[in-house]
């Protein structure tokens, strides 16, 4: 083989691992890519629960206050009731 010969079989190969090394780092790139991608997603999911969570919450604690308010006005109305007993017991 002549030295012409050597030296294109050289580069040849230099250039063949070049690319192989390039493929190799664009299939990376495109793998960090994804994960970036998948990482997002799963935020914003995380973000929407927090969200309807905090929702939630407030509808609860929005139950309870008004809970304590039926039951504070039923207690109120109940001790009306026997107030009027108690007048009406009174006067006869």
């Amino acid at each position: 083989m002549g030295e012409r010969a050597v030296r294109k079989q050289e580069c040849e190969g230099c250039c063949s691992a070049y690319a192989r090394i390039l493929q190799h780092l664009e299939r990376r790139a495109e793998a960090e890519q994804r994960l970036r991608e998948e990482e997002l997603a799963l935020r914003r999911e995380e973000l929407q629960l927090q969200r309807e969570r905090a929702a939630l919450e407030r509808e609860r604690q929005e139950a309870e206050r008004k809970e304590r308010e039926r039951r504070f006005e039923l207690e109120r109305e109940e001790r009306q009731v026997i107030l009027e007993i108690l007048r009406e017991k009174m006067i006869k």
